[in-house]
């Protein structure tokens, strides 16, 4: 399902699938496909904070990098807005 999922070029998905995963106990799993989204552009920083699928990750260190690359990718694509 991973190798699926990964092979979607649309990130929001990928998003999606990660949540997926972490409410069904796969952190690792979870954390790699939420990294991919934020890679590809998908600035997901409003909903890591808020998504109740993301309960079971939220406090650890890996989920705290995922937010902190989540507000750099926002800040990136608000600055090339202005």
């Amino acid at each position: 399902m991973e190798s699926r999922a990964q092979a979607n070029p649309d990130p929001e998905d990928k998003y999606a699938f990660g949540a997926l995963s972490a409410f069904c106990g796969e952190k690792d799993m979870a954390l790699r496909m939420l990294k991919t989204s934020i890679e590809h552009s998908y600035c997901a920083y409003s909903a890591l904070q808020s998504d109740p699928l993301l309960v079971k990750l939220r406090g650890t260190l890996e989920f705290s990098q995922l937010l902190s690359s989540a507000k750099d990718c926002q800040n990136r694509f608000l600055a090339e807005q202005r």
